[in-house]
């Protein structure tokens, strides 16, 4: 099972970057999305373009795991502690931390739209091996 649809275009909506190796040579790339065909169900990464069940196959998704909410982190060159700015953006301290690793997807829409713009992992990709952890990248 690869990434559904809804998740793709979420993913490709909030700007994040996905990973494309050379399956011969090893080397990678790190490339942005450059359009979508819904029609046809396909993404163009980079100047190639994939079939939607293809992502998280061939091309993964580069995010943050949901560790990273405590670590500082940078975002479109500004860095900053994502917990602290989510306790200021939506008094998010009134949240449990520890509970938000476990199912992101049931606090405030607001909230939820602030970690996909930061990409983190909200879908449990990364531990499902269909997307890649940005820790690990060289």
């Amino acid at each position: 099972m690869g990434i559904d649809k809804k998740q793709i275009l979420q993913l490709a909506a909030n700007g994040v970057s996905f990973y494309c190796e050379d399956t011969d040579s090893g080397e990678y790339e790190i490339l942005n999305v450059t359009s979508i065909d819904l029609a046809h169900e396909t993404i163009e990464i980079g100047a190639t373009t994939f079939d939607f069940e293809d992502i998280g196959k061939y091309v993964k998704p580069v995010m943050h795991p949901l560790s990273d909410l405590a670590e500082e982190i940078t975002h479109n060159g500004e860095t900053f502690v994502p917990y602290d700015e989510l306790d200021n953006y939506h008094n998010f301290s009134k949240v449990n931390y520890n509970d938000i690793e476990k199912d992101p997807t049931r606090y405030p829409y607001t909230i939820v739209c602030k970690l996909l713009e930061w990409h983190f992992d909200i879908f449990g990709l990364i531990e499902n091996n269909l997307a890649i952890n940005i820790n690990t990248l060289d």
